[in-house]
């Protein structure tokens, strides 16, 4: 989410990423690292406490994992002392490869 803070003075936000069972938020490790066959995953709402300097910008990474395939919808929210600003966008997740038709069974099983 890429937060500005228009005001003359510097603002705290808090961003926060919604529950939903579509979704689930990948923890980062230190250092940025994130293991990508063993990240360590979590439910429920997230909240990221951020400074924002007078008339800069921030982004904030929010990374999650799909929990299914289809439609999905993300909700996230920047608040501050002064406003408050959501974002809900659906997202397509579909899989990689190929589509498999049909199944056979190797010949030593027949």
């Amino acid at each position: 989410m890429h937060c500005t803070n228009y005001a003359t003075i510097e603002a705290d936000v808090v961003v926060t990423l919604a529950d939903s069972p579509d979704y689930k938020f990948v923890h980062v490790e230190e250092f940025g690292e994130v293991k990508s066959y063993e990240a360590r995953t979590s439910r429920g709402e997230k909240q990221h406490l951020t400074w924002i300097p007078a008339q800069g910008s921030q982004v904030v990474y929010i990374p999650i994992i799909p929990t299914k395939l289809g439609d999905i919808e993300v909700t996230i929210q920047a608040k501050s002392l002064i406003r408050k600003d959501q974002v809900v966008r659906r997202i397509r997740v579909e899989a990689d490869g190929v589509q498999q038709y049909r199944h056979t069974l190797p010949s030593c099983w027949i």
